[in-house]
C-alpha cells in the first residue's frame, strides 16, 4: 500500500476465502488445531478484519463471525444489513451520487482516482456488487454488465449453514 487510499479489494477477497477454507478444514480434522497453528490464522483474520470492518460485508463478518468472535451481534447484524440492501437484479446499474448531500466525501480518491464517500451507503445505492470492487466508490457503473449473484449467495449460503439465518 502507497497510501490510504491504495485499497486493493481483490486482496480482501482473496485473503478471506483463504482463510475460511483453510480453518473450516483444519476444525474438522479434529485434534490438528495447535498442529497448523490455526490460532495464528485467528489472530491473522481478527488483525484483517479490524481493517475492513468499516466495509459490514457480509461474507467478511459472516467468516469472522464463524471463526473468530461467534457472538458479537453487530458482526452478524451488519452483514444481514448487508444482505438485506443487496440489489435484486445483478446489472451494474450506472450510479451518480456526486450530487446528494447526505454523502461525506473522502477528501482523497481512491486507488485509480475515483470519488469515493467516507460513509457507507446501502449496498443498493452504489454499483459495486461483486466483492473485489470499491464500496465507497460514489459514481459508477456501465448498465452493460451483468453478475451471476454469487457475490450475494456465497455469504447468504455462508450465513444458512452456520446458523446465522
Amino acid at each position: 500500500m502507497v497510501s490510504p487510499g491504495d485499497v486493493n479489494y481483490s486482496d480482501d477477497e482473496l485473503t478471506f476465502l483463504v482463510y475460511y477454507t483453510y480453518v473450516y478444514n483444519m476444525q474438522m480434522m479434529k485434534g490438528m488445531d495447535s498442529f497448523f497453528g490455526l490460532s495464528y490464522f485467528k489472530k491473522s483474520i481478527k488483525n484483517n478484519f479490524d481493517f475492513i470492518q468499516g466495509y459490514k460485508a457480509s461474507l467478511w463478518n459472516i467468516i469472522y463471525a464463524t471463526f473468530v468472535d461467534t457472538t458479537n451481534k453487530t458482526i452478524v447484524e451488519d452483514a444481514m444489513w448487508n444482505l438485506r440492501t443487496w440489489p435484486l437484479d445483478q446489472l451494474k446499474w450506472r450510479v451518480d451520487n456526486s450530487l446528494r448531500t447526505d454523502i461525506i466525501k473522502n477528501p482523497e480518491s481512491g486507488r485509480h482516482g475515483e470519488k469515493e464517500a467516507i460513509n457507507l451507503l446501502p449496498y443498493d445505492e452504489v454499483h459495486a456488487i461483486i466483492w473485489n470492487s470499491s464500496m465507497f466508490q460514489i459514481d459508477g457503473g456501465n448498465d452493460q454488465v451483468e453478475y451471476s449473484g454469487k457475490a450475494f449467495l456465497l455469504p447468504y449460503w455462508m450465513a444458512k449453514y452456520h446458523g446465522f439465518i
